[in-house]
């Protein structure tokens, strides 16, 4: 394939070759070889739209088949992804379906239930620039600027010691990759579940409204004539003098979804205590 059929196969939303990085990795070397540094670094950003719709559409794939964690990861993937483009790319015109991405990301990732994280605390050192291998520091520097793109490949600090002192837990960090998973407590994946069994592709549209308020199980109808010592009307199996009459007063967040099918609207509610 050359360039141009790369560029417009890059511009379908599915994508269904597996060798796009290794034929744009010989374009780029040949590039780089006809000292054509502006061709290498839009070569480069092809490299860049792949690996961001790849990993949004694997996403998708893997929540479909309920293998949410994966997914999760790869959603990080691609936003990560999607940041070192940005600077070297205007997708604002949802060129390669990438405005649409950058958009879907964190909608899909606030219906994750992942609200802590682990993030390593380490004394870091010996930094050499991946372009030239040069030493990196206050006083020693190379002509490279980190971020920047030079013969088709993004400027980096290259960390060569690194002392791990420990872990904090976080709510934010860069990367989301390290989810506490602790033997005993399950995730619950209810509202993703029920929201990509109605997709039919990663690039279906939604909306999301999520809004907070105090549970008070009398506001709904099917509490109204519910027993402490009978069977929880929400259907969780237990008493319900142990189960929702138990949570009265507590903070609730609510998640309203409407999915915009073709010839319909799907509209989906959830409540998460």
């Amino acid at each position: 394939m050359n360039l141009i059929e790369i560029d417009n196969y890059l511009r379908k939303k599915e994508l269904d070759k597996d060798n796009i990085l290794e034929i744009l990795a010989e374009h780029k070397k040949r590039a780089v070889q006809n000292n054509q540094e502006d061709l290498a670094k839009d070569i480069w950003c092809l490299e860049q739209v792949y690996k961001v719709k790849k990993n949004f559409i694997q996403a998708f794939k893997n929540m479909k088949k309920q293998n949410f964690y994966e997914a999760w990861i790869l959603l990080d993937r691609s936003d990560i992804e999607l940041s070192f483009l940005r600077k070297h790319f205007d997708f604002s015109n949802n060129e390669y379906h990438l405005s649409f991405i950058e958009e879907y990301i964190p909608k899909y990732q606030k219906l994750f239930p992942y609200k802590l994280f682990f993030s390593r605390e380490a004394i870091e050192s010996d930094f050499t620039c991946s372009i030239c291998q040069k030493p990196m520091g206050i006083r020693n520097h190379c002509e490279h600027i980190v971020g920047e793109i030079y013969n088709g490949e993004m400027c980096c600090r290259v960390v060569n010691k690194i002392e791990f002192l420990g872990f904090a837990i976080v709510k934010n960090p860069f990367d989301k990759y390290c989810v506490p998973m602790i033997q005993g407590i399950e995730y619950n994946y209810e509202i993703l579940n029920n929201l990509v069994s109605v997709l039919d592709s990663p690039f279906d549209e939604w909306d999301l409204e999520v809004s907070e308020g105090i549970w008070h199980y009398k506001n709904f109808k099917q509490f109204k004539d519910a027993k402490r010592n009978k069977p929880c009307p929400c259907g969780s199996g237990i008493k319900f003098k142990k189960c929702c009459y138990k949570k009265n007063g507590r903070k609730i967040t609510h998640y309203n979804i409407i999915v915009k099918k073709s010839n319909k609207l799907v509209k989906m509610k959830f409540s998460i205590q």
